[in-house]
């Protein structure tokens, strides 16, 4: 019993600690995030971001934890999709239901189209895939729970998504 008490002891103090607030440089935006829930990885600097989710509300399992990726790349890059105002450039296939919910967000000067998906994959429970997509001064910012519909991931919670979503700021920080 006494684990358990310290356990939730330390849960309810953490909670009220004030976020340790990170960023990392986008395009040309600056990505705030709390430290104390995610773990941001650079894959590109200034181009690819990975966030991993360390809450109770982000549960893992097999040692994976829900990952969120964010991308800020030229538009003109024939490789890449751009916006546009009705499917917010998802990388689907013909295994998905389709979209759930759609909708705008801006945030740091890009206004985001928002998808989510229900996959079809033939694992044991259908994974939940959010998207949201912008474009600003040449650059497109892509963020995606998964790049395929078929993602051994845990799901992230939307709730998460959009706080990361919301972290977009018009500021730079240093080059890191």
């Amino acid at each position: 019993m006494i684990p358990r008490a310290a356990a939730f002891i330390a849960f309810v103090l953490a909670a009220l600690l004030p976020a340790r607030a990170g960023e990392v440089p986008l395009g040309d935006l600056t990505m705030t995030y709390d430290e104390r829930i995610w773990r941001m990885e650079p894959l590109a600097p200034g181009q690819i971001v990975r966030f991993t989710c360390f809450t109770r509300d982000c549960p893992g399992f097999d040692g994976l934890r829900p990952d969120l990726y964010v991308l800020a790349r030229p538009a003109t890059n024939t490789g890449w999709r751009t916006c546009d105002a009705t499917h917010a450039s998802l990388l689907t296939n013909d295994n998905e239901y389709g979209a759930f919910s759609y909708g705008r967000s801006t945030h740091g000067g890009v206004e985001f189209h928002v998808t989510g998906l229900v996959s079809a994959c033939g694992r044991l429970r259908q994974p939940l895939l959010i998207q949201a997509c912008g474009e600003r001064d040449g650059i497109l910012y892509w963020l995606t729970t998964a790049f395929s519909g078929c993602s051994p991931e845990p799901d992230l919670p939307k709730a998460r998504f959009d706080e990361i979503l919301q972290g977009f700021s018009e500021g730079r920080v240093a080059a890191q």
